[in-house]
């Protein structure tokens, strides 16, 4: 009746809650290192001073990040493994794989003879 068509229409629409994608290596170990680093950050807002307490935080941080770098490294080691050992031929394992960025630059002998040179060259009298 009129009644529910009014309710109908003042019902409130809700934003759904977003979900952070996590990466794929983010596991228990990551979770429970990155609780422990807010811990430690909350700690150190309400004592900005203590230099014990930021010593700690900063201690805690490093060891998050670590922590991180090593997760990565074994996740993608043990993809890579699985895929030469041909256990797992999915497309898609060789595709993160593939996409894996990894930030090396690759300097070889010629590119620091021409850095030289140049430098040599345009610092000569």
């Amino acid at each position: 009746s009129l009644a529910s068509a009014a309710f109908k229409q003042t019902k409130v629409k809700t934003q759904a809650k977003r979900q952070q994608k996590n990466n794929p290596w983010f596991n228990w170990h990551a979770r429970n290192a990155k609780r422990e680093l807010r811990k430690a950050t909350n700690i150190t807002s309400q004592f900005p001073s203590s230099t014990l307490i930021r010593e700690k935080f900063y201690r805690v941080k490093r060891n998050y990040k670590k922590l991180l770098k090593k997760c990565e490294k074994e996740y993608f080691e043990h993809l890579n493994k699985d895929i030469e050992d041909g256990k797992v031929l999915n497309w898609q394992s060789f595709k993160k794989l593939k996409q894996h960025k990894t930030n090396k630059l690759d300097f070889d002998s010629t590119d620091m003879k021409q850095f030289e040179t140049f430098f040599r060259d345009l610092y000569s009298d």
